[in-house]
């Protein structure tokens, strides 16, 4: 499992493992209650009352027809699906439509577990009010203030929930239909974050799906796997495009421009000083004749593994590698660089979608872990260098923290010419 029976308060991103499952949450579609803006918790007013309106129906329809997409895309079928709902009639509702849409074939399960967040002396309220239960969450999570539910205790009942379901199922489509916090409290369990983290993860609107265990375990695998190696990435220096924040990753459009700045050329030979401690062995010397220099044919990569190969002396000529290319983004390609958030909102979704014609998280993930693998089998031995982008290099830094590949982008920062090394022990941890 994700997370220790005992340490539901702090959970652990390095005890995550595999699930014998996969689980996917959708918020019930819009209700009676979403357009009142008011706060509906407790069973004896979300059981019999409160349903969806008109719009929350078609929300869930449009829900099942991309669940029918993601199934094909994992290579599942109707024949695999568990759907397991809430009690409350705006849940109930939402996996009635679910059920007759994806023509589901087991039982319809019916959980007290995935009920709504009890928001104590909040019922009733004006959902302007959640926000003070959520501060209080960051602030003191064990306390309730409004004698609500602490987030603790919705973890606490959903941990139990997921314990049942992996002894009771193995390589089933597990979709839970609930509530916005309760699904959001769930998340941060999937992703081993603290359970009062939770709205710091994108929020899941109604009708919305999120992809809850896949956590990328088959690119960690595969990782954990190169031990002939030790591997080094390597973020280019500053480039024209980040002066100008500019999203660049298409070859037409950078091969032959938005090269590195003069800061960007100081940083390269900067990091260039940095490998070579790094790469100095136990009998303190630097032996070039055994590093190999292999980059992304973008401009400013190769710009930056030149100044590193040079200053290195490197015996071996530099390798361009497309694999290594910075993450396609399509439509988004030559745009100011906060459109790369909508790629990351869809990325915490579905890692095997993207927005624009941009690349999928997991398409660019493989991408990586197979160059690598590639380079294993023909350079056995050597040290190798990886010079490649920034949001490919940040979503491996965070597999290797124990973070799913998803996780909140901006917790972790990879600047111009950041090194990151990939070198596991013997017990299968990572030494950055």
């Amino acid at each position: 499992m994700a997370f220790s029976a005992n340490n539901i308060e702090t959970n652990n991103p390095k005890q995550q493992s595999a699930w014998r499952n996969r689980y996917f949450g959708i918020r019930h579609g819009q209700s009676e209650a979403n357009t009142g803006a008011i706060i509906v918790s407790y069973p004896e007013n979300g059981l019999n009352n409160f349903g969806l309106t008109s719009h929350g129906s078609t929300q869930v329809t449009e829900a099942a027809e991309k669940m029918k997409i993601m199934l094909a895309q994992i290579g599942k079928t109707v024949k695999d699906i568990i759907l397991i709902t809430s009690d409350f009639r705006r849940c109930l509702e939402t996996a009635t439509i679910l059920y007759t849409e994806l023509e589901v074939e087991a039982d319809l399960r019916i959980e007290e577990a995935l009920r709504e967040r009890n928001f104590g002396d909040l019922e009733f309220s004006q959902v302007d009010k959640y926000i003070r239960v959520w501060e209080n969450d960051i602030k003191d999570p064990s306390k309730p203030k409004f004698n609500e539910e602490t987030v603790f205790s919705v973890a606490k009942r959903l941990q139990k929930l997921l314990t049942v379901l992996e002894n009771e199922y193995s390589n089933k489509v597990i979709i839970f239909v609930s509530h916005g916090d309760v699904l959001q409290i769930m998340t941060t369990m999937f992703m081993g974050c603290k359970p009062n983290e939770h709205r710091e993860i994108p929020y899941l609107w109604n009708g919305s799906i999120r992809n809850m265990s896949d956590q990328a375990g088959d690119v960690i695998q595969k990782l954990k796997q190169l031990r002939k190696n030790k591997f080094f990435l390597v973020r280019h220096g500053q480039a024209e495009s980040n002066i100008k924040k500019m999203l660049v990753s298409s070859m037409e459009d950078a091969e032959r421009a938005y090269g590195l700045t003069d800061l960007g050329h100081q940083q390269a030979l900067t990091t260039a000083g940095d490998l070579k401690r790094l790469l100095t062995g136990a009998d303190k010397e630097f032996h070039p004749e055994n590093v190999l220099v292999v980059t992304s044919p973008l401009l400013r990569a190769v710009e930056t593994a030149t100044i590193i190969h040079k200053d290195l002396g490197c015996l071996q000529p530099i390798l361009k590698d497309h694999a290594l290319i910075e993450r396609q983004f399509g439509d988004l390609n030559l745009t100011e660089e906060n459109n790369i958030l909508k790629i990351w909102e869809m990325d915490c979704i579905n890692m095997y979608t993207a927005p624009s014609g941009a690349e999928p998280l997991m398409t660019m993930l493989s991408r990586m872990v197979e160059v690598m693998k590639r380079l294993e089998s023909r350079h056995s031995g050597m040290k190798i260098i990886l010079v490649s982008h920034g949001d490919l290099i940040k979503k491996i830094k965070l597999i290797l923290h124990g973070l799913p590949p998803h996780y909140d982008p901006m917790k972790i920062r990879v600047l111009n010419c950041s090194i990151i090394p990939i070198v596991f022990s013997r017990d299968d941890s990572c030494i950055m």
